[in-house]
């Protein structure tokens, strides 16, 4: 599900860690139930980090398969964006970086390689923390 953005959201970030903000306000526009809900988001970036898109991929029980790699560069590749950041929102959990979180990230950097399309971040958050492994 793609997040329309209006021109002042298409804003450009220092960092990938800055799309966090962002993103919790999304979160917050959801009802109660879709937030106690795990999310999956890819944002697009061009080279100077300006945000082109956002699309949840995913809602529901996080899972390495639950997300296919060509649907995470789906939109980067029509969007012509050259970063992307990956967030996962664990609504009960510390927002900590899991064995599954670095299957799919290794499964994502390589295509990512093939296609020449950067992963900038890959974060993991909840309410109260946050954990990234910056990839680049």
């Amino acid at each position: 599900m793609k997040i329309k953005l209006s021109k002042e959201q298409k804003l450009e970030i220092e960092k990938p860690t800055q799309i966090h903000p962002f993103i919790k306000k999304i979160l917050k526009q959801e009802n109660k139930i879709g937030q106690s809900r795990e999310h999956f988001w890819v944002v697009g970036l061009s080279m100077n980090l300006k945000i082109l898109f956002i699309d949840l991929l995913s809602l529901g029980k996080f899972t390495p398969k639950s997300i296919i790699p060509r649907e995470v560069f789906q939109e980067a590749i029509k969007h012509s964006a050259q970063k992307i950041i990956l967030l996962r929102y664990e609504p009960y959990q510390m927002g900590n970086i899991r064995k599954k979180d670095k299957n799919l990230l290794n499964r994502v950097l390589k295509i990512g390689k093939i296609l020449d399309i950067e992963i900038a971040d890959y974060i993991v958050f909840c309410d109260s923390d946050l954990s990234s492994i910056a990839c680049h």
